[in-house]
């Protein structure tokens, strides 16, 4: 019986129930297989090697086996206090990270996860992970504030993964820590990781005590009526849709400048009965046509709707049940570079005067003018 036993748990067309009974005496500890686990004292969790000088035809099976099962097991993190940094596997394609250290003496065997990072910094990345932060995005979606635009950079949406990476103060600070790191790379700089954490504290510290922190963008009153250019680079289309009370008869208007401000063009149009979001949608898409006609390749739109901003954002814009919105995406998917913004209706002074004053009563036409109308020469 033993001998048959032993020729059973050798046999390598057994090795498939190995890698089963093993799987679950990796993941299950505290089950039936805490029993087998005393009897060979088996104390980690998922061990490099559990090979017994003196032991069962099972456990030899297992322990041949057992190569094999670590190759194919990834570790989930948890709380890092079971996670060995150098030995275990975190990506089955690679394996373990000790053959990747650059020096085999410096490696420290007992090091764990949860010896690295403070529990402070896992339970915020937990936060950011769930996008429980009070981002102004959350706020917004709470109902605790209508503006969910950073503060900061003045980008129409501050999310979690905007303040950590996307805005302009985030990727300063990522790009100092990188400048260290290809220092260290590649001119054998000896700098510590000390170095590189007070040096990135210092960045952090300048960045807290900047103006342009601690005044919003939209909230700054000497800016306050003043119509932002777009980066340098792009070209900006103002857009603005009106809606008469007494008639609803709806009409649109718009302006195309340049990073620095000189006028392009600009257009406007009257659309008959409709509704605000309407005359909203109709003038955005209306603009993108005549920026395509300009041949403009970057383009940076600016409009005072918010709902409009959130309908075109949406990742389901393009089967949205609005027709104008449809027809917008399709545009914006065109070889060029579209970015929508919300701006405040003060900054968006020159497209409502085109809006009310440009286009003709009770003509359809749409009229483009190549230089700023008198009209809104002042508003300009």
């Amino acid at each position: 019986m033993s001998s048959d036993c032993q020729r059973w748990s050798w046999d390598p067309r057994n090795t498939t129930s190995m890698l089963q009974i093993g799987f679950a005496l990796a993941t299950r500890p505290d089950a039936y297989w805490i029993q087998l686990r005393q009897k060979y004292k088996v104390t980690e969790t998922c061990p490099a090697t559990i090979s017994r000088s003196s032991c069962s035809p099972l456990w030899l099976g297992l322990s041949k086996a057992w190569p094999s099962l670590r190759k194919c097991l990834a570790w989930s993190v948890g709380n890092g206090t079971l996670i060995n940094f150098w030995d275990d596997v975190w990506l089955p394609s690679l394996g373990s990270l000790r053959p990747y250290a650059l020096s085999q003496n410096s490696i420290d065997t007992s090091l764990k996860t949860s010896h690295m990072i403070p529990q402070r910094i896992r339970f915020f990345l937990w936060l950011a992970l769930k996008e429980k932060p009070m981002t102004n995005l959350e706020r917004c979606k709470r109902s605790l504030t209508y503006d969910p635009s950073c503060r900061i950079c003045g980008c129409a949406e501050e999310s979690i993964l905007h303040i950590l990476r996307d805005c302009n103060m985030a990727r300063s600070l990522w790009n100092q820590i990188w400048k260290q790191r290809n220092e260290m790379v590649f001119t054998a700089d000896s700098n510590s990781r000390e170095v590189v954490l007070h040096c990135s504290i210092a960045w952090a510290r300048h960045f807290e005590s900047s103006p342009t922190i601690n005044t919003p963008v939209h909230q700054n009153t000497h800016d306050q009526g003043h119509w932002k250019p777009p980066p340098a680079g792009w070209f900006c289309l103002n857009t603005d849709g009106g809606v008469a009370t007494h008639s609803g008869d709806g009409s649109i208007g718009g302006v195309l400048r340049d990073s620095s401000g000189s006028w392009l063009g600009s257009f406007a149009k009257n659309i008959g009965v409709s509704t605000l979001l309407q005359a909203e949608l109709w003038t955005i898409y209306v603009g993108l046509q005549v920026a395509w006609d300009y041949g403009l390749e970057i383009l940076q739109i600016q409009t005072d709707n918010k709902q409009v901003v959130h309908l075109l954002d949406d990742h389901n814009a393009i089967t949205s049940s609005l027709s104008l919105v449809r027809a917008i995406i399709n545009m914006r998917k065109r070889a060029w570079i579209t970015d929508i913004l919300w701006i405040p209706c003060e900054e968006n002074q020159v497209a409502d005067k085109l809006t009310t004053k440009t286009a003709p009563p009770h003509h359809f036409q749409l009229v483009i003018h190549d230089t700023p109308h008198l009209q809104n020469r002042r508003a300009f």
